[in-house]
């Protein structure tokens, strides 16, 4: 089974599931790579990945699109910032806040700055990465807050080296889901796969 995941659901949302199901079917080889969403468009359009799973999908009329739940977006700080001991922040709080972003072209990226636009904030962006492994290692080093996946961020928390904050004047998630060729029937071990992701994810 080929899959091609956004680094930030590959990793951290569907790590546990991939675990599960390869001991559940020890014989079934599973080839997982992290890549852009862009690129998961273009591998999935050329036969070389099964399934691809992304965030803020899009509709492509060559592919097939099912939901696999939502993200919860919040905003991260190294435990020094002037904003860690709040258990909570407003958008406000974040204006003019040296910022950590997502790298240009990347749907979540593009999805927070629409947010900060529409209610006029205004971030200093320090640095940008589409990686959200270093995206975080820049935050844990004190050069600016972020706004990322709450799960994305559990093993830092849980440690102490980050502290995640929720955004209590305004919700903001981001949609994942599968993405399937049209016309491709899966065989039964994608099938199966696909099924299990699907209620795996509904019962998070």
């Amino acid at each position: 089974i080929r899959i091609a995941a956004i680094h930030s659901v590959g990793m951290y949302e569907i790590g546990d599931f991939l675990s599960s199901f390869m001991q559940s079917f020890p014989r079934v080889h599973i080839h997982l790579q992290y890549r852009r969403a862009d690129e998961i468009y273009r591998l999935l359009g050329k036969e070389v990945i099964d399934i691809g799973v992304v965030a803020y999908p899009e509709k492509r009329t060559n592919i097939n699109v099912t939901s696999c739940g939502e993200d919860d977006l919040i905003l991260i700080t190294h435990p020094s910032h002037k904003l860690a001991s709040r258990k909570s922040v407003l958008l406000k709080n974040i204006d003019n806040q040296a910022f950590i972003a997502f790298e240009s072209g990347i749907p979540t990226r593009e999805a927070i700055d629409s947010v900060l636009h529409k209610n006029n904030i205004t971030v200093d962006t320090r640095m940008t990465n589409d990686n959200i492994f270093t995206l975080k290692k820049a935050v844990e080093a004190g050069i600016g807050i972020s706004i990322v996946p709450s799960n994305s961020v559990n093993e830092e928390v849980q440690k102490g080296s980050l502290v995640r904050l929720p955004i209590r004047d305004i919700k903001i998630t981001r949609p994942i889901a599968l993405l399937q060729r049209k016309k491709h029937q899966p065989k039964k071990p994608l099938e199966i796969f696909i099924q299990r992701l699907l209620a795996f994810n509904q019962n998070r």
